[in-house]
């Protein structure tokens, strides 16, 4: 007598065909991938062709069931971007960064962007692979110590360049080396100096505020933008600031030449970067907002101290 399979058996077979095929006709992707709105782990694994096992096991410290927009993902297996187009995107990072201009002089301070490398704190990264993804270059870097992906994201806001992600959260403003000025023949002084004809006392150099102090004294308070409105949407306190109604964290102030950096934090802990400076008529201009998120850039009106 003839037996026949258990009808469960070919459901079986008829569903394992099904999973895998997504996976077959799957596209490639870079050696990181920037999580973008509506993805999720399965969906990721399967546009780059991987295993969801294996995209779970590149990624130890990433919860699939809380999975952010704009997080920065290794994919196992991928080839490492170095088009010239990602090259192009990642030109204007190159060069040396420190924490605040004053800190460039400090070669211990600096942090250095190669074509194939990041060097800062007392590390050197190698760069195993460039992408791009929402107006961000992804890197895939390798840990000296371990050997292990540490892929992050770099954004260029206002004066600043944040580096985030694998345990990076770093605002670093470029340093510039000028060039010496040429030597010039001093003029000889005069013999004797000639008193001016109605004689005045001279005006004091203006002295040099530190950024903390012009925060303090110029930029705290209240303001408005051009709608009107003195309603708190935009206010800067000693440590938390509202910007277009959302609140931050003040985690470091810096700045050089009149314009004051500020490093913060959302509620959430997504860390942000704004450049405040003078603007025309007794203003303030902001510039800069969270790593993930939308850009500032506003000029605004003073309503009270």
């Amino acid at each position: 007598m003839k037996k026949h399979r258990p009808i469960w058996r070919w459901i079986t077979v008829f569903l394992v065909l099904s999973l895998q095929a997504p996976f077959a006709n799957a596209q490639s992707c870079e050696s990181s991938i920037e999580v973008a709105p509506g993805q999720t782990m399965g969906g990721i694994a399967q546009q780059c062709g991987i295993p969801l096992d294996n995209l779970l096991a590149a990624n130890p410290g990433v919860a699939p069931e809380r999975l952010e927009v704009g997080q920065v993902l290794r994919v196992p297996g991928a080839v490492p971007g170095r088009s010239g187009v990602r090259q192009d995107a990642y030109s204007p990072y190159l060069g040396d960064w420190a924490p605040s201009r004053a800190q460039c002089a400090n070669a211990a301070s600096r942090w250095r962007l190669t074509r194939d490398a990041i060097s800062g704190v007392g590390s050197r990264f190698a760069i195993r692979g460039i992408g791009v993804g929402s107006g961000r270059v992804l890197l895939d870097l390798i840990d000296p110590r371990t050997g292990a992906s540490r892929p992050v994201a770099l954004a260029l806001g206002g004066d600043l360049l944040t580096i985030q992600g694998s345990g990076f959260a770093v605002a670093l403003y470029r340093c510039e080396v000028a060039a010496p000025l040429p030597e010039v023949a001093r003029p000889a002084e005069p013999a004797a100096p000639i008193p001016p004809t109605n004689p005045t006392s001279p005006s004091p150099a203006p002295a040099t505020l530190a950024p903390e102090e012009i925060y303090t004294t110029q930029m705290k308070g209240t303001w408005q933008g051009a709608g009107g409105g003195c309603t708190g949407q935009w206010r800067l306190g000693d440590n938390d600031l509202t910007l277009n109604g959302t609140p931050y964290t003040v985690a470091n102030i810096s700045g050089n030449g009149g314009r004051v950096g500020i490093n913060a934090l959302t509620l959430e802990g997504v860390p942000a970067t704004f450049t405040l400076w003078s603007g025309p008529n007794g203003g303030l201009r902001v510039k800069g907002g969270p790593v993930s998120g939308t850009a500032t850039d506003v000029t605004l009106t003073r309503c009270s101290r």
